[in-house]
């Protein structure tokens, strides 16, 4: 199980706001931490081994500006605990960049792997799904929809 954390609220403190809920989701997964923001479409993210409170100190948390945050706390199910594969990550693709959180098993990962065509940093089904939706030319909502329908298992994903 992963701690998978989403928000949306313009003019708030979203990074803030996304730390208190992986906070509360600690006990889904306690190998790694992170959070991704976005600025006016620019993504980033703070992520590392360890618990949330350990990750995230006032600092990080106040280079984290946006209007949007996506939040992760891992308990690997594949991939190793290595840092790589702490999320949410970020995936530059053909198209756009991509900031991902993932819970779940994708049954299909290798075959999926196999179908993006490139090395990938990570050993975890994750980056697949990143890599899926960054390198599709059609507009992200369409790109997200296209990449849920090729995935077979089961995953809830920010």
């Amino acid at each position: 199980m992963c701690g998978v954390f989403g928000i949306r609220a313009p003019g708030r403190d979203v990074a803030r706001l996304t730390y208190f809920g992986l906070y509360a989701l600690q006990h889904r997964g306690q190998e790694s931490a992170g959070i991704a923001v976005s600025e006016h479409g620019r993504l980033t993210a703070v992520r590392d081994l360890g618990l949330v409170p350990q990750v995230f100190d006032e600092g990080a948390l106040s280079a984290l500006r946006g209007d949007l945050a996506i939040g992760h706390t891992r308990y690997s199910t594949t991939g190793g605990n290595e840092w790589a594969n702490a999320q949410p990550l970020l995936h530059h693709g053909r198209v756009r960049t991509v900031a991902l959180g993932h819970n779940g098993n994708l049954v299909n990962a290798e075959a999926l792997r196999s179908s993006v065509g490139k090395g990938l940093a990570s050993t975890s089904d994750s980056e697949v799904i990143a890599a899926l939706i960054a390198d599709d030319e059609q507009p992200l909502e369409e790109a997200v929809a296209d990449a849920m329908t090729r995935l077979e298992g089961a995953a809830t994903v920010v």
